[in-house]
């Protein structure tokens, strides 16, 4: 007798236990609505359907604080920074090793000072305009630049003449970054840097449209905004 309403006992807790999950896999909203489509579909489905191409759609936890490179340094800014642009390089995804990104190659001097980096072909900004040597030496002082207060310009010291630019100590112009052509990128470093490729990976030496950023004072509200 005690062994039948044992069994009886075990079959009553594993049938609520079982319902308890069927329950908890239901997708509901705040106010315990279910959310799913009759095709199963979720209402954020239906929302990433509707927005169309080339919008990314994802939770990112909290707003970024800006999409401008130098200002949004941030975890926020930079989760969708990476996942809209990129810089020279990036690391790869197995291994923190700097692999080509915008730069489909680069050399260094014999004494470790000189970098040269090459733009690879067929790198166009959102309104089709190419990306260019000149965008990443625009880009690179303007995060010296003490006018940008930025919280990150001190990625930029590995760079001749950056750290007494930021301190207002000496000029843009003897920032040693410098566009040799539309595709030649040529940055000379305090001291020989050897982890610079991996520098230029991080978003805050992302390039920015120049003309964008000189005409809009609130550009990276908009950019946020759309």
């Amino acid at each position: 007798m005690k062994r039948k309403w044992f069994v009886l006992l075990f079959a009553m807790l594993l049938s609520m236990v079982l319902l308890l999950a069927a329950c908890s896999g239901e997708e509901t909203d705040s106010d315990g609505d279910d959310t799913s489509t009759d095709d199963g579909e979720s209402e954020a489905d239906d929302a990433a359907d509707d927005v169309g191409d080339n919008v990314l759609v994802m939770n990112n936890g909290q707003e970024p604080t800006s999409l401008d490179p130098p200002i949004g340094n941030d975890e926020y800014s930079y989760t969708i920074l990476n996942n809209t642009g990129e810089g020279l390089t990036r690391l790869a995804q197995d291994e923190a090793v700097p692999e080509p990104a915008m730069a489909e190659d680069w050399d260094v001097s014999d004494d470790g000072l000189t970098y040269t980096f090459y733009i690879r072909d067929g790198v166009e900004w959102s309104n089709g305009e190419p990306v260019t040597a000149h965008d990443f030496e625009y880009s690179f002082k303007r995060l010296a630049d003490p006018d940008t207060a930025s919280g990150a310009a001190q990625h930029s010291y590995w760079i001749a003449g950056a750290e007494a630019f930021n301190a207002g100590e000496g000029d843009e112009e003897d920032v040693q970054v410098t566009a040799i052509d539309e595709q030649t990128l040529e940055v000379v470093m305090e001291n020989p840097t050897d982890f610079f490729p991996s520098i230029t990976a991080m978003p805050q030496l992302f390039p920015v449209h120049q003309e964008t950023v000189e005409d809009d004072a609130n550009w990276q509200e908009a950019s946020i905004r759309s």
